[in-house]
């Protein structure tokens, strides 16, 4: 008998301490990245690519990054008291998912399970990268000016040459992709800002890693 509620209690054991344990694997500053958030995060990035969950330690390790990054960036708004964005702004996105990731009897919430993950965890990730989307524009938006003669640069550089070696047949003129290449370089400036920003960021901050594999 004595045997046989020890062996009840090791399984129950086996069962429940990773679902009620979580360790903290790095911390940025004050605020602490756990087990869990890496996990979830791995999920959440798969489910959005549609990918199968990759938790190898490259992965893991880039997950980490993504969230160090995000705690940079929730502290720096929350001492230049940056809004944060309504909640009503990532509606369109998610109904955008449901629409797209129910199908027959399987729902948004069907996919989700699949992952682990509830609607909630994504809403929140939604309204996550919604905030630091407005952080990045409002402090390095207007600092991002691309001058006619870089986007027609890039025209005749880049795009030609890779529209050449595609064979896509004759190339659009540079009026007809002026303003997608104009939003092209913006965009990559704009990277370039935010991650000399997070850089010095980071240098500004304890970035503490308990976990090794993560460095």
């Amino acid at each position: 008998m004595r045997r046989r509620l020890w062996s009840l209690l090791c399984a129950c054991a086996a069962v429940c301490l990773p679902a009620v344990l979580d360790r903290i694997v790095v911390t940025v500053g004050r605020r602490a990245i756990t087990e869990s958030d890496l996990v979830k995060e791995i999920r959440l990035s798969s489910f959005l690519n549609q990918t199968e969950p990759d938790y190898s330690d490259q992965s893991r390790k880039a997950a980490a990054k993504r969230l160090i990054d995000r705690a940079l960036i929730a502290a720096e708004m929350q001492a230049g008291r940056y809004l944060n964005p309504d909640p009503e702004e990532v509606r369109p996105a998610l109904e955008s998912l449901r629409k797209n990731r129910s199908q027959g009897s399987s729902s948004l919430e069907d996919a989700l399970r699949k992952y682990g993950l509830t609607e909630e965890d994504l809403w929140r990730y939604l309204l996550e990268q919604a905030a630091v989307l407005r952080f990045i524009d409002l402090r390095f938006g207007a600092a991002v000016q691309i001058a006619e003669s870089d986007v027609r640069d890039y025209y005749l550089r880049q795009f030609l040459p890779e529209w050449q070696n595609k064979g896509k047949g004759p190339a659009p003129s540079f009026e007809e992709v002026r303003e997608d290449l104009e939003r092209l370089l913006r965009q990559q400036r704009a990277d370039l800002l935010v991650e000399e920003w997070l850089k010095e960021a980071g240098s500004r901050v304890r970035i503490e890693f308990k976990d090794d594999t993560l460095r």
